[in-house]
């Protein structure tokens, strides 16, 4: 199964990648970024990169398996992980993030 899993490391369009060809093209469509999100981080640079909402299931998929308790964490890691990038980046509320330019590091 590693192996067959390894085969698809590189398939298809990293969400970065998906978000900002799609805004540029479609600036007006709400986008919803999803898939490969692991935290509060991935979900505030989706959300500078132009997308509406952000959303992910597998955090807290595994928490939910330990405890409502570990799931209840998890929001909570992620909520700070979010306030932290606002922080960083100046950005008074989630609608200033949005607006946030981002640089692209080769």
């Amino acid at each position: 199964l590693a192996r067959l899993a390894a085969a698809f490391v590189d398939w298809g369009t990293p969400t970065a990648e998906a978000l900002t060809q799609v805004h540029r093209i479609l600036p007006d469509v709400p986008l919803i970024a999803s898939g490969g999100l692991r935290g509060g981080i991935d979900m505030a640079k989706c959300l500078a990169l132009g997308a509406d909402l952000a959303g992910m299931a597998g955090p807290f998929l595994k928490a939910a398996a330990t405890s409502t308790e570990q799931v209840l964490a998890v929001i909570g890691h992620v909520a700070t992980e979010i306030r932290l990038c606002m922080f960083a980046t100046g950005s008074v509320n989630l609608h200033a993030l949005r607006a946030d330019k981002l640089r692209r590091v080769a």
